[in-house]
This record gives C-alpha cells, sequence and structure tokens, in this order.
C-alpha cells in the first residue's frame, strides 16, 4: 500500500474520533497538542480505531510512543507493512 494511502486512512481515522477536526487539519508534523480532545481517553480511541482500520495490533509500547501524528503514521506504517500489507 502506497504511503499516501496510509495517510488519507490516518486522516479518516483521526476525522472519526477527534470532533471537529477535518482531513486538511491532520498534518504529519503535528504534536497531540493541537487537538484539544487528544486526552487519554481519546488516544484509547485513536488506538482501537487505527487497530480497527488498518487490522494491526498495536504493543503498549507502540501506544505510549505515538504522541504525534508523525508517529502515528511511522508506526502504523511499521506495522502495517510488516504484516506484509
Amino acid at each position: 500500500m502506497a504511503d499516501g494511502d496510509i495517510e488519507e486512512r490516518i486522516r479518516k481515522v483521526f476525522t472519526s474520533v477527534f470532533e471537529g477536526v477535518k482531513a486538511e487539519d491532520v498534518t504529519f508534523d503535528g504534536k497531540h497538542e493541537e487537538f484539544d480532545e487528544w486526552d487519554s481517553l481519546t488516544h484509547m480511541n485513536l488506538v482501537s480505531a487505527l487497530e480497527e482500520e488498518f487490522g494491526i495490533s498495536l504493543s503498549v509500547d507502540d501506544i505510549s510512543e505515538m504522541d504525534t501524528v508523525t508517529r502515528v503514521l511511522e508506526t502504523v506504517k511499521k506495522l502495517h507493512n510488516g504484516k506484509g500489507g
């Protein structure tokens, strides 16, 4: 799967998890502070949505390290590509 496709799917997940966030608001150089709603509960909702969207399983380490949109992208790409994706 092309990186652009993964980025678009991640944008879709963010817009479904974060109320009022538009796809163009999801940049891959942003930190979680850019999203007022990004707290621990929303983070777990994000994790669940990513696992469902990409058919991956995130480890505790992966979850704790995903503190920026860029790290979400890197983690998803690593796991998705690792499963033959």
